[in-house]
């Protein structure tokens, strides 16, 4: 029609960080095996915020340097973005980077005793840097970018077993060149082992400090992915008894943040404009099955089990991570003992995942330590589309692995829940009933 002119749709990005270091002295999480508590900082810990808009939807992707949160957290969150923005709350994606040199966080575990104090302050923090990207929003040029890095992320469980080596960026060019750069890989953050009292955001920091210097000026966000089965090259038992201690320092995770930020760097430099940036958002909660979860005499044999244990590795000087995790497990068992007898357990667990798209780049969320091939197949299901994977996001369920891998078993499937508070480890397909949801949200 002659003098009719459709309004171009314009997307907006705004972004901010915050530092979140916890007091000095703090109990640091992730490592059953570290003696004594945060001596001191390395590099700040931030939590950075992207607020993206088209003018009819607004979303949110906050990502702190922490081992993890829970759902819980992240609602009150939420619940702080309500009171300060127009974002609705369930478009708030609060994920972590899952550094394991970082204050202890999950409440309801056994990865540290968090601090309420600290608690608090990360809520008004982390809201805080979510209100301060809403408040800075400009047009932004978007354009997506796909790489391989293969030298950085190893399988744990399987020794040159498969991975999920892509390197995805979303480019966001604002006014004078100044960049925002959502960067997405899979790989644990445990370069540094239990003996570093240092806080750190581990290979990250040194893939976001060369990334700053290789374009001055610029934000950098990263995400991680389903890494349940992906670290730097050591497996369960090398954290809980130091024999790869020799190889987890910080001048090794500066040589693989380098490495990767390389990789970055190629998947900036040859990213493509996107056809179109409208957003479109969807999640949902649902519950997840668990394994039969004992009744208290159940965990009362536990209980002595993990005490005869504690006593017999003390009596033939094992290493220290082996006698702590003995007195661990033994502590959750009396606790979970005494759930059941007040009734407070469930054979089942509340989660979310959430999934968005900007014009024909797809982001999913998983709530916890997925394992890479779970991830896989969330891409696979999407051909011809970039996707990237958002791990340890709303939530924190622990490790979620394939159906196939409980035949093999191990500290991911059989062990791990418990530190995470759970009564016991999720059933066998949980993990495909996550992805599912997550494919049935992108299909809409």
């Amino acid at each position: 029609m002659k003098g009719f002119h459709m309004k171009e749709t314009k997307l907006l990005a705004g972004f901010a960080k915050v530092n979140i270091n916890p007091a000095f002295d703090c109990e640091m999480s992730g490592f059953v095996a570290r003696k004594g508590n945060c001596r001191g900082v390395h590099d700040p810990l931030w939590v950075r915020s992207l607020v993206l808009s088209d003018g009819k939807e607004k979303l949110v992707i906050a990502v702190a340097d922490l081992i993890g949160l829970v759902h819980d957290t992240v609602q009150r969150i939420r619940t702080e973005v309500a009171a300060l923005t127009d974002i609705p709350p369930e478009h708030v994606i609060v994920s972590t980077i899952h550094t394991h040199a970082g204050p202890a966080t999950i409440e309801h575990g056994y990865l540290g005793k968090p601090d309420p104090d600290y608690l608090n302050f990360l809520v008004k923090n982390i809201a805080g840097s979510i209100y301060a990207a809403n408040q800075e929003l400009e047009p932004v040029v978007a354009s997506v970018g796909i790489s391989e890095c293969k030298a950085v992320g190893k399988n744990r469980r399987h020794q040159g077993g498969p991975t999920d080596p892509a390197v995805s960026v979303l480019r966001l060019e604002r006014a004078e060149e100044r960049k925002i750069l959502l960067a997405n890989y899979t790989c644990h953050p445990v370069v540094l082992g239990p003996d570093n009292l240092l806080l750190s955001a581990d290979y990250p920091y040194y893939l976001i400090k060369t990334l700053e210097a290789v374009y001055p000026g610029s934000e950098i966000l990263f995400t991680n992915g389903a890494t349940g089965d992906i670290n730097v090259g050591h497996n369960a038992a090398d954290s809980i008894n130091g024999s790869s201690a020799s190889k987890r320092t910080f001048h090794e995770a500066e040589r693989l943040g380098r490495i990767l930020a390389g990789r970055t760097v190629e998947a900036v430099e040859t990213a493509e404009k996107l056809p179109s940036i409208d957003l479109s958002f969807a999640s949902r909660k649902f519950s997840l099955c668990l394994e039969t979860v004992p009744d208290p005499s159940g965990y009362q044999i536990l209980a002595d089990q993990f005490a005869k244990e504690y006593q017999e590795t003390s009596r033939r000087g094992e290493s220290y991570g082996l006698v702590r995790q003995a007195e661990v497990w033994t502590d959750w068992a009396k606790a979970m003992k005494q759930k059941a007898e007040n009734g407070e357990l469930d054979s089942k667990i509340l989660t979310e995942v959430a999934a968005f798209r900007i014009g024909n780049v797809e982001f999913a969320t998983l709530p916890g330590e997925f394992f890479h091939e779970l991830g896989l197949m969330v891409k696979r299901s999407r051909p011809g589309k970039a996707v990237f994977i958002i791990g340890y996001a709303n939530d924190l369920i622990g490790y979620v692995g394939t159906s196939i891998e409980y035949d093999e078993g191990g500290y991911e499937i059989n062990e791990s829940y418990r530190y995470f508070g759970m009564p016991t480890k999720l059933a066998r397909g949980a993990g495909e009933r996550v992805i599912d949801e997550v494919k049935g949200l992108l299909q809409k």
